[in-house]
């Protein structure tokens, strides 16, 4: 390609109409919609700024798909925010790792559960060991903030030794890696209150402003697709349409997180993606 034709394509590029850099933004998630505004004066000039996506999601006015568009890239860009640091690569190796695992024996074990490497001080971070430590307790604190807040609102829960729930932690010296996670054992034919459990992870998620919401918030994704799956036997259709609808935000969120930590955790720790 010759010089002349370079010319032209890029003369092109910055007098395309506006509603085609408005076309290419929509496919964008936030990382890349900023780096599409900053590629020339012509599309930042067209492409709204993320204030202004905010402001125009907030007028009355906006029509329901342009709302749903604002708010599905402010959402982005507030968990790449939040999950973007070398002081929270133990939240997001947790959303990358979460997973359900199930055991059948004399009794029915789901295990929700992540693998996680902690917090670690690094030289050129100063801190104290208090703050060190809540880092480091940060991942199976939240878990057990969501287990308690649940059984709290289900006592039945501690006290039937038929149906409970508990949380565990194991570390791995070899490997650095720790395991944290929920176990809710019940017999066959048990029922579990599902619309407690996902109310339970809801609290958590809105109780919090900072990266700890988004474990609650794919801990609850996660249950939510395994029992799409495998649904309990006092599980009905409805009642899972129900508590979709009831906690869409925060299905879709921790969908979002898990997706978001993953695509970081392969810049940041490329060697470590085999999970």
């Amino acid at each position: 390609m010759n010089i002349t034709s370079l010319h032209t394509i890029n003369n092109g590029w910055a007098y395309m109409p506006h509603h085609i850099y408005n076309d290419i933004a929509s496919y964008l998630n936030s990382k890349d919609y900023s780096l599409f505004r900053l590629s020339c004066l012509s599309v930042s000039q067209s492409v709204d700024s993320f204030e202004t996506l905010r402001q125009k999601s907030n007028n009355p006015a906006c029509s329901k798909k342009f709302k749903h568009h604002c708010e599905n890239l402010l959402n982005d860009k507030k968990i790449r925010d939040a999950l973007t640091g070398e002081d929270i690569n133990d939240v997001r190796s947790a959303l990358k790792n979460f997973h359900v695992d199930v055991s059948p024996n004399n009794a029915l074990t789901i295990s929700l559960q992540t693998d996680y490497r902690c917090y670690q001080k690094t030289e050129e971070t100063e801190e104290t060991e208090e703050t060190n430590f809540k880092k480091m307790v940060r991942v199976p604190n939240t878990i057990d903030s969501c287990r308690m807040t649940i059984c709290n609102d289900s006592p039945p829960l501690e006290q039937n030794d038929r149906t409970y729930l508990s949380s565990f932690n194991s570390a791995s010296l070899s490997t650095s890696m720790f395991c944290s996670g929920i176990k809710f054992i019940y017999l066959a034919g048990e029922s579990l209150p599902v619309n407690i459990i996902f109310s339970g992870f809801n609290k958590i998620f809105e109780r919090n402003n900072g990266p700890e919401k988004y474990i609650a918030a794919t801990m609850a994704n996660e249950l939510k697709e395994h029992w799409l799956k495998s649904p309990p036997h006092n599980m009905c259709q409805s009642d899972m349409l129900d508590i979709l609808e009831k906690h869409a935000a925060l299905f879709s969120l921790g969908k979002k997180a898990k997706i978001i930590a993953t695509e970081l955790e392969k810049t940041i720790y490329p060697a470590n993606n085999e999970k």
